[in-house]
């Protein structure tokens, strides 16, 4: 059983995209800053910064293939392929199961799977912070 996620642009205002993902995977890490200082030592400073950093993973059908359900696209290949270009310097917000992130773009992957011609895996990947 696949889950499902939603892409929707912050602003301006677009539709949004639906995907079936296999795979989430939600990983939260810290980021502290680390200067040199002078005589080798280090200082660090520890903000208390956080990012999140989402990858999903499914598949998606081929070109052409996408439906509207509800007033979302369930997203083909080319419908999140267009996305990623279109929204790749926008803040995007990424749900799954009703969990609301602000996210960017960081890399998007398509890979043509042998074993399932008419379908196309596909590895997304958003960095952003949760939205409360």
């Amino acid at each position: 059983m696949a889950l499902d996620v939603r892409l929707s642009a912050v602003s301006p205002a677009e539709s949004a995209l639906r995907l079936q993902a296999d795979s989430v995977r939600i990983t939260i890490d810290r980021t502290p800053i680390v200067a040199p200082l002078p005589g080798g030592n280090q200082i660090m400073l520890d903000l208390g910064q956080r990012r999140v950093l989402i990858v999903a993973e499914g598949y998606l059908s081929e070109s052409g293939t996408n439906n509207t359900e509800g007033g979302e696209i369930v997203a083909d290949k080319d419908d999140l392929e267009v996305a990623t270009e279109e929204w790749w310097d926008s803040t995007v917000t990424f749900t799954v199961s009703a969990d609301n992130y602000q996210v960017k773009f960081k890399q998007c992957s398509f890979a043509l799977d042998a074993s399932r011609e008419s379908f196309w895996h596909y590895t997304l990947q958003v960095e952003g912070f949760r939205v409360p």
